[in-house]
């Protein structure tokens, strides 16, 4: 199986009292991350919420599960180099 696309909601409501601005600095960093774990998928990463998807080409439907996107997401939420704290 191949992902060959992914999508993420990622609004700013979801991350606390982070400004507009930040959350957007932080969705370009998320984005540059799947890319590196994900070099063949295009990647889109959205402000408005919504559905997260996976879009895959095979037959091995167990590696389509939006669980390790959600944990991924969390992991570079945790370790993002950026201070909201401003």
């Amino acid at each position: 199986m191949t992902i060959t696309h992914i999508t993420v909601a990622c609004p700013d409501d979801t991350m606390g009292d982070t400004s507009p601005a930040n959350c957007e600095l932080f969705r370009e960093w998320f984005t540059e991350q799947l890319q590196a774990k994900c070099p063949d998928a295009s990647i889109t990463v959205q402000e408005r919420p919504g559905r997260s998807i996976i879009e895959t080409v095979g037959d091995d439907d167990d590696d389509n599960d939006l669980e390790w996107l959600d944990e991924f997401q969390g992991e570079c939420w945790d370790s993002c180099p950026f201070d909201f704290n401003d």
